[in-house]
């Protein structure tokens, strides 16, 4: 019901049920008239950002609540938490009432936070940072999950087709170039399924941090697994890259699953599971299913 399906708009809706129409949440970032600049939607210059470097964010520009806002108002004793590897999604699931919403930063690679939900870092929060997870994937092939690789042709066509990833690193097994502590290499970490297991990792250990589940009081944890999103838009959501995807991220939501159950009993919980958008085939593959699509360039857009 909104035609900007973006990572901001979509993860807006999700905990509110309010349209980007209403929300103020049109689109990733625009032109701010009184500014003067292009602004992004969860960026706050009010605020610090905790934890480690980055852009310092907030739900200030959002305009509404959420079901996690509800339930502190209804409950302040109840525990609203947001994580993911995007700003804008864990920020925009928890809500202005949250008493956090972490994601992770390529200046360093460290889950950080900011001063609208605490005045400094959480000692837990140091202590993952400390364990640098993400580091310990370097040098870490990403080969195929399953050890048949004609299961994937099977379901997913070819391994390597023009166009993925701007015909760069089309083929299993993966590897990222660059090595830590270089911003490239957290950064392409990201395009890998480790960005989901190392979530899960950094969830599980905000669930100890803020003691959810803990008691008989109702508590809100929102998780956004982003590999998805980025490798879709790299190889397109009918590669080979993406099916492997999805095969991880279902191991990911067992773990989670799993971890549900021993802490809270399957009476204890109530999971949602949604999308906040998909993604476009790559032009080359409706191409070839006979579709007119072509790459526009933007000197192309410029004429």
């Amino acid at each position: 019901r909104h035609a900007c399906t973006e990572t901001g708009p979509g993860h807006s809706v999700l905990l509110s049920g309010r349209s980007p129409r209403s929300s103020g949440m049109v689109h990733n970032s625009w032109y701010d008239r009184t500014l003067h600049r292009e602004v992004n939607l969860v960026e706050d210059e009010t605020v610090r950002v905790l934890g480690g470097e980055g852009r310092a964010a907030s739900p200030a520009r959002f305009l509404g609540f959420t079901v996690g806002d509800l339930l502190k108002a209804r409950s302040p004793r109840s525990r609203v938490v947001g994580v993911s590897f995007k700003d804008r999604a864990a920020i925009l699931m928890a809500g202005k009432r949250a008493d956090a919403a972490y994601w992770y930063e390529t200046e360093g690679g460290r889950f950080v936070t900011s001063t609208h939900y605490m005045d400094a870092a959480p000692d837990w929060l140091e202590t993952w940072n400390a364990r640098r997870v993400p580091d310990t994937y370097a040098g870490r092939p990403w080969d195929r999950l399953l050890p048949d690789p004609a299961v994937y042709a099977k379901h997913a066509g070819p391994d390597a087709v023009t166009g993925e990833w701007d015909n760069k690193d089309t083929v299993f097994p993966h590897h990222i170039p660059a090595m830590p502590p270089a911003e490239d290499y957290y950064d392409d970490l990201r395009r890998t399924p480790f960005a989901d297991t190392i979530l899960l990792d950094f969830a599980l250990a905000a669930m100890d941090g803020h003691h959810l589940g803990e008691d008989e009081v109702t508590d809100l944890l929102a998780i956004s697994f982003s590999a998805g999103d980025v490798i879709g838009h790299a190889y397109g959501p009918d590669s080979q890259e993406i099916l492997d995807q999805l095969l991880r991220l279902d191991r990911s939501l067992g773990r989670l699953l799993d971890e549900l159950d021993r802490r809270v009993g399957k009476d204890g919980s109530m999971v949602v599971l949604t999308g906040d958008h998909g993604v476009m085939p790559l032009v080359e593959t409706l191409r070839a299913q006979g579709s007119p699509a072509r790459r526009a360039f933007e000197e192309d857009l410029d004429e």
